[in-house]
């Protein structure tokens, strides 16, 4: 004869620490990191980059820029968004260097 079966179902939840705060592209880079350590972040590292609208040297929307030099980060006063004015070989267009600004936001993959 079989006995009576409890089945616990265990809850671990409180041993679970979560992050749930918001990063930089698909890191662990903080958001509200400050601006100079965003600057050292990106200077010499290339970047996934999505446009708000259509791109006019790709298809779509999403650009590659190897960032050489990083200017500025702030604050637009217009949009409040975060961005950084860089200085980028822009890889989809024949690797030429320009100025760029760059809504952080936009930024998909640091590499």
């Amino acid at each position: 004869m079989l006995n009576k079966l409890t089945i616990r179902k265990t809850d671990n939840t409180m041993n679970m620490t979560t992050n749930t705060g918001k990063t930089i592209a698909q890191t662990n880079i903080s958001a509200d990191v400050d601006n100079t350590t965003l600057a050292e972040i990106l200077r010499g590292k290339t970047v996934r980059y999505e446009n708000e609208k259509k791109s006019s040297v790709v298809d779509g929307r999403f650009r590659t820029f190897k960032i050489e030099n990083v200017e500025n980060v702030f604050v637009a006063k217009k949009t409040g968004n975060r961005c950084a004015t860089v200085y980028a070989a822009d890889v989809d267009d024949n690797g030429r260097d320009k100025y760029r600004t760059l809504q952080i936001d936009g930024i998909r993959v640091i590499a």
